[in-house]
């Protein structure tokens, strides 16, 4: 299953099970690491984008901390930016707050 980016960002793909989707931009010190990560190990100021309907406490376009270990890469497909991946968790996320 292979998942259009532009239908993902619209609104026309919807995670189900409380799953989130994740938007990460991959740079030197922000690299998704595979399976083994440590669960210690975060990535920061990730951006949601879709959600399970079922989540009432979490947006489109929150930033959240997730850890590396909870994250499973989607497999999208015509990615605007080739540094971009896309991954889902269940909820294993800390909510930004603005302010804090």
């Amino acid at each position: 299953m292979k998942i259009d980016e532009e239908e993902l960002l619209n609104g026309k793909w919807i995670p189900r099970d409380q799953n989130v989707v994740v938007a990460i931009r991959q740079t030197k010190s922000n690299v998704i690491i595979p399976e083994t990560a440590n669960t210690s190990d975060y990535l920061h100021d990730i951006i949601v984008v879709a959600v399970d309907p079922d989540i009432k406490d979490l947006n489109i376009g929150d930033k959240v901390i997730v850890s590396y270990a909870s994250l499973v890469e989607l497999p999208v497909v015509n990615v605007k930016d080739k540094n971009t991946i896309y991954a889902y968790t269940k909820q294993s996320f800390i909510k930004l707050k603005y302010g804090s």
